[in-house]
Formats: structure tokens, C-alpha cells, sequence
């Protein structure tokens, strides 16, 4: 399916894509940054 995953068992639990750093979910609205890095301050 993607590349990282390509002949290799899917995980079958949370725990297990976690310790395989597939997912990443981030709550609550996107923080915008500037290129520098730094946060940007809402407008």
C-alpha cells in the first residue's frame, strides 16, 4: 500500500501503529508556522 509498509505485516492494534510511527493525531484546529519555524499569531 505505501512504501514504508511494503512487505511487511500491518499493525493490528493503536499500540502497534504507535510503535511504528504510522499515525499521527492532532486535535483541535492546525497551528499555522512562519518558515523560520515559530508559531504564527492568529489573526
Amino acid at each position: 500500500m505505501f512504501p514504508e509498509t511494503l512487505n511487511k505485516p500491518l499493525p493490528q492494534t493503536v499500540a502497534e501503529a504507535e510503535k511504528m510511527s504510522m499515525i499521527r493525531i492532532r486535535i483541535g484546529k492546525p497551528r499555522s508556522t512562519n518558515t523560520d519555524g515559530t508559531e504564527r499569531e492568529d489573526q
